[in-house]
């Protein structure tokens, strides 16, 4: 049993550091901000198995963030749209600068969080990207694939992926440039 334990530590452990070179090497090799923002939700979805995901940027305007990539949402939900910090999963998230980790959307306060019919694994899971104290973003993960649920070790296991994101996303003024390029959109 112990050794079942371990092995498994052991291969979480690695594939988290594969993940992290995933992302230093996506960082790179892309100068496209629209790739480079569609790639790091890529990895961080299919590592959780989240067949719905989406990552919301700090908007130009104070008090904002907009959708700057996302996979499997509502189809009235478009790239660049804008919500405020405070409202909202993603908007409680970026206010709070903590990890939020839903198991059971049918408990009371996580009924207040939704309204979305799109949920279908009865757990989600959103956490903020800050670096140096300061918001970047916020990653959003719901309709997890074969176990269906989001659990504690997966809070865990995205603190570091995030921080990763967050310096990836800062260093190539992620936000700043996607914001411009979707504000054609």
């Amino acid at each position: 049993m112990e050794l079942h334990r371990r092995n498994e530590l052991l291969r979480q452990r690695s594939r988290t550091l594969y993940l992290l070179e995933r992302v230093l090497a996506l960082t790179a090799s892309t100068d496209d901000p629209k790739s480079l923002a569609d790639g790091l939700l890529s990895l961080v979805g299919d590592d959780l198995q989240a067949q719905r995901c989406s990552l919301f940027l700090r908007a130009p305007e104070p008090g904002a963030l907009y959708l700057a990539a996302s996979r499997g949402l509502a189809p009235h939900i478009k790239e660049g749209q804008r919500i405020k910090i405070g409202e909202g999963v993603a908007g409680r998230v970026a206010a709070s600068r903590e990890p939020l980790l839903v198991v059971d959307t049918g408990d009371g306060n996580a009924k207040q969080l939704l309204g979305d019919e799109y949920l279908t694994t009865g757990s989600f899971m959103s956490f903020p990207l800050v670096l140096h104290d300061q918001l970047v973003g916020v990653v959003n993960l719901t309709n997890r694939a074969q176990r269906g649920l989001f659990v504690d070790e997966d809070v865990e296991r995205v603190r570091l992926l995030g921080l990763v994101c967050a310096v990836a996303a800062s260093e190539a003024h992620l936000a700043e440039r996607l914001a411009g390029a979707l504000s054609g959109v």
